[in-house]
Order: C-alpha cells, then structure tokens, then sequence
C-alpha cells in the first residue's frame, strides 16, 4: 500500500508534469499561430487557396464544354431552319441515352449532334442511327467520335458517292446495293438510300460501342462519364454565382479607366493653362504620382483578372479539343 507521503509526492509530481505540458501545449498553439501570420504561414495558406481555385476551375471548364458543344448545337439547328426535325431538347436527352450504354460521354454526343445537324440531307429517320454508327466507327477504327461523325454525314449526305468512299475505309456493298442506292436517289429518295448504307454499317460492326462498355475498361470509362457530369453541374452552379460579380467588376474596371484618363487630361489642360503657379504644378506632380500608382494597379489586377481566366479556361480556345 501506497503511503501518504508517496502519494503528495506522486500527486505533486504529476500535477507539475500536468502543468509543465499545458505550458507547453499553449506555446505550440501560440507557435503555431505565429507561424500562420508569417511568411511561411501565408504561404501555405496561398497554396491552400490555389488549391481550391484550382478546383473551381476544373469545375468550370468542365462545365464550359458542355455549354459550348449545346450553344454549338443551337446555332446549328437555327442556321439550318430545324431541317432535321429533331429539337435541342431531344437531341440532349438522346445523347445522355447513349452515353449510358456507350464509352462516350454526352458532351461529345452533343458536339456531334451539331456537326450532323449541318448535313440537310440527313433528317430525323435517320439522324439517331447515324449518331450511333459513328460512335460504333469511332470504337472500331480508334478515332474520335467528330471524326466518324463528318466522314459518315458526308457520306450519307451524297449516298452514291459515299459508298466509293466507304469502300476505302473497307466497307463494301454488293451490286445489288449499289443498284438501290443509285435508283432511290435519282427517285428523290434520299433517305431510303441512306437507310441502306446505314444497314450495311450495321451488319459490319453494328452494336461495337455498346459491347466496348460493358468490358472493365468500358465500366471505367462511363464511371468517368458520370463523375464529368458531376463536375459540369457544379462548374454551372459555381458559375451561375461568379457570372455577376465578374461582369460586374469588367464595367467597374472599364469606368474606372475612363475616369482616370478624363482626370489626367483635365490635369494636363489646367497645367497648360496655369504653368507659372507653383501650388499648381506642385498639385499636378502629386497627381500624377497617385494616377500612376492606380493605373499600376489597375495594371496588375487586369493581368491577375487575365490570368484568372486563362486558368478557368472559360474562352472558347480549347473547346474544340476537349470535345473531341
């Protein structure tokens, strides 16, 4: 059994030991935050910020190739009178439909929906067909989906000469075929010739991008396809919010500027007018020391704002690519 004295001894012990590391736990806490408010601290701090920019901006420029590829098919459908016969409405539901059962994703369904829709002669009967065998020559020659898209539209847009062109690539139609092609077209039956094409296509590779996606790559490559939707919706959120603010601050900069220059050549008239008053040129040298500092600064936070939206990548520079 313990004895007393043991125990004041032990329990003052513990309490010094208790004492001496809550004294030193605060000077780590205060430590810690002398580190923040350093330069070092500030820096990580940056480096967390940039973190999280970074993250916005891949969120925005995700959603930024799906804006672009649907406002690309909206100036297709309205510069072609609606030929095809298919709405933009129907043509995005389609393309989230066949991005479930393929490896492509619906941002470029949609990019190619807008390159088919400027064929006129490829109308709704065929239209949804069309899409799908490019996707089906996309995943067997290994090109990208636009590619297989304009070769086909030009293709079936001139089903006679296409089937020469067709024949290039490995794909041949019979004499028979050949036959019914030419005799519907000189019927005005374009599209009857075009369906025969389409059947050929099929018969050769038809169904290829449906039975890619169901492999593990394929699995992975729609898993992908589905986190880029997330990503496009909260690059629309993220940017339905900034939007605002940034047109906002493009017409305050643009004021601003204005008045900085009327400023100065009100200056430069009253110095012209007045050159032997020494209050004023003493007045114009120390306004002109502030005009400088403003336009310098104006001059920064033009190229951070140019910066900014180079890395958000919000123009229209790499669109086409990312579409593809």
């Amino acid at each position: 059994m313990a004895k007393v004295g043991d125990l004041v001894v032990r329990v003052t012990a513990d309490d010094k030991q208790f004492k001496k590391s809550i004294d030193g736990s605060e000077k780590k806490v205060k430590k810690f935050t002398k580190f923040l408010l350093s330069a070092a601290g500030i820096a990580g701090a940056l480096l967390i910020f940039r973190g999280l920019t970074r993250t916005v901006g891949n969120l925005i420029k995700a959603y930024s190739v799906q804006e672009q590829a649907e406002a690309k098919l909206a100036a297709a459908l309205r510069a072609t009178g609606g030929a095809v016969g298919i709405s933009k409405d129907q043509m995005i539901e389609m393309s989230k439909e066949l991005q479930n059962v393929t490896t492509f994703g619906d941002e470029a369904f949609i990019a190619a929906q807008g390159l088919l829709t400027t064929f006129t002669q490829i109308g709704k009967e065929v239209f949804p067909d069309a899409i799908e065998a490019a996707a089906d020559m996309s995943t067997l020659f290994g090109q990208d989906l636009q590619q297989s898209v304009i070769q086909l539209a030009t293709d079936l847009n001139d089903p006679i000469a296409g089937v020469g062109r067709l024949k290039r690539i490995g794909i041949s139609f019979t004499e028979q075929q050949r036959e019914s092609i030419k005799t519907f077209v000189e019927q005005n039956d374009v599209m009857s010739a075009q369906r025969v094409i389409l059947d050929e296509l099929k018969n050769e590779f038809g169904g290829v991008a449906r039975e890619v996606a169901l492999t593990g790559t394929g699995a992975l490559k729609q898993f992908n396809n589905v986190m880029g939707d997330i990503k496009e919706e909260g690059g629309k959120k993220m940017l339905e919010a900034l939007a605002p603010l940034i047109i906002d601050m493009t017409k305050h900069l643009a004021l601003t500027l204005q008045d900085w220059q009327a400023t100065a050549n009100l200056n430069r008239a009253l110095k012209g007018e007045a050159t032997s008053i020494f209050e004023v040129d003493k007045a114009q040298a120390e306004n002109n020391e502030r005009m400088n500092e403003a336009q310098n600064t104006a001059r920064i936070l033009g190229e951070e704002l140019k910066a900014l939206q180079e890395f958000f990548d919000i123009g229209s520079g790499n669109i086409r690519n990312e579409t593809q």
